[in-house]
């Protein structure tokens, strides 16, 4: 669903073929004022094989390949900001309350799917979300650059971390300073020194791919979360960085220069780490593990500071 093409891309997980009639009749045809189509599968693992990111999810918490919060805690990882309203067929409070902190939208008994009561939890869900995403990008997103913030970044790097330590692929993380931000705050005044900041994420975000997670962690630092990346995806990605950053430092009448500093990169499998450093997200486990791990690898980049910073070259 974008500005774009306004259709709500509905996804049904139900391997129940009563129920799944249920719940297709019921939602069709679309409530005048909305557009929406529904895609039906049967298992778990079918699902998480879509190549499509669906608007929202309606989950049946018993499937062949998958059963109670399990099913929940799976499907979120490969679809993480996907509102996710879950089929019942018995109440349970207990579990109810379990699924809504893991994440869960809603609940709908499946001796409600009636077109009456799935819509109306179709459109509370959507909007439910709708500003709850908001309030995530007001938390989230560093007012000055753009980018993610610290705590945006995480967020947006464990689920993709997961899904490379599920499918044992390789991610990259890239720590880079903006050099002499003090020196450009007393020389010109922190109104030019912010510039600068824009000006390093105008060059990072030109440097890396839409797929990377690109995130301001600290006054003068960035880090950038790669999935996918081999080892030589660090060498074209310097390249990539001096392009952009001699092409912003030639432009006219500029007072200062913007120099990125490159600290260091770690690259990590499911496996483990597989060049430099140990990177977080190398291991399964918990937001406060996963916060853990970055800040091991941030903390090595910084041990090897004396070492390992270097300009990145124009």
């Amino acid at each position: 669903m974008t500005s774009d093409d306004p259709t709500l891309n509905i996804l049904l997980v139900e391997d129940d073929p009563v129920h799944a009639h249920l719940a297709t009749a019921a939602l069709h045809p679309a409530p005048e004022g909305w557009d929406w189509r529904l895609k039906h599968v049967e298992t778990l693992a079918a699902a998480c094989a879509l190549t499509e990111t669906p608007d929202l999810i309606l989950l049946d918490l018993t499937l062949p390949d998958a059963r109670g919060l399990d099913t929940l805690h799976r499907l979120r990882e490969r679809f993480a900001f996907v509102p996710v309203v879950l089929l019942t067929a018995v109440e349970d409070p207990d579990i109810e309350a379990t699924a809504l902190q893991a994440g869960a939208q809603d609940f709908l008994g499946k001796d409600e799917l009636t077109a009456r009561t799935l819509r109306r939890v179709v459109r509370y869900s959507m909007e439910r979300h709708r500003r709850q995403q908001d309030l995530m990008r007001l938390s989230t997103r560093d007012e000055l650059t753009g980018l993610c913030n610290r705590r945006g970044f995480l967020t947006a790097a464990e689920p993709l971390a997961r899904l490379a330590e599920r499918g044992n692929r390789t991610f990259l993380v890239f720590f880079a300073d903006l050099d002499g931000l003090k020196a450009i705050n007393d020389t010109h005044g922190h109104h030019v020194g912010d510039e600068a900041l824009r000006d390093a994420a105008w060059i990072l975000t030109h440097s890396f791919r839409s797929a990377d997670i690109i995130g301001r962690i600290g006054g003068d630092e960035f880090a950038i979360f790669a999935p996918d990346a081999p080892p030589e995806t660090i060498e074209i990605m310097i390249r990539r960085v001096s392009k952009w950053q001699a092409e912003r430092n030639a432009e006219p009448d500029r007072p200062y220069k913007v120099s990125l500093i490159r600290r260091q990169a770690a690259l990590a499998s499911a496996a483990g780490c597989t060049l430099l450093h140990a990177c977080y997200g190398c291991a399964p486990g918990s937001r406060a593990r996963t916060t853990s791990q970055f800040r091991r690898a941030r903390a090595a980049a910084r041990r090897d500071s004396d070492a390992s910073r270097s300009p990145v070259p124009e």
